[in-house]
């Protein structure tokens, strides 16, 4: 799926999934031209994908907006429509699994960074408790 964005200076963080790319500056040229329209719905996977594609560091889904992503610092609306909140639960609803099938691409969950971190010794079983989204994880 193709998907055009536009500049926007709405800033919203519901929700930030990382990657672990560089950010290229003649990205948001490409963006900003792009021949394709505007597209009413895609998937969290197409989310994700997208911003992997156009190395977006983070992807922001809230209600009543559409979906953002940030590119060399700055926050940019994807060319769809809206979500509203049970877009925005379906869409969270997928992220662990979509999250977890992209390892090979950067992605990670927060609690695969805090088991990754605590087997490095950065932080304690205690602190990665404290965070974890699965407690039985760490147990």
């Amino acid at each position: 799926m193709n998907l055009d964005i536009e500049p926007d200076n709405h800033l919203s963080l519901d929700m930030q999934i990382s990657t672990q790319h560089d950010h290229a500056n003649d990205v948001r040229a490409d963006l900003v031209n792009s021949e394709y329209g505007h597209q009413s719905s895609c998937d969290i996977v197409q989310l994700l994908a997208f911003s992997v594609q156009h190395k977006a560091s983070d992807l922001h889904l809230s209600a009543d907006l559409p979906p953002m992503v940030r590119i060399d610092g700055d926050i940019t609306r994807i060319n769809l429509a809206a979500l509203d909140s049970n877009d925005v639960h379906n869409k969270i609803a997928q992220m662990y699994s979509a999250i977890q099938t992209g390892q090979d691409v950067g992605m990670q969950t927060l609690d695969q960074c805090l088991q990754r971190i605590l087997q490095q010794g950065v932080i304690t079983r205690e602190e990665a408790l404290l965070k974890a989204a699965y407690k039985d994880n760490f147990t």
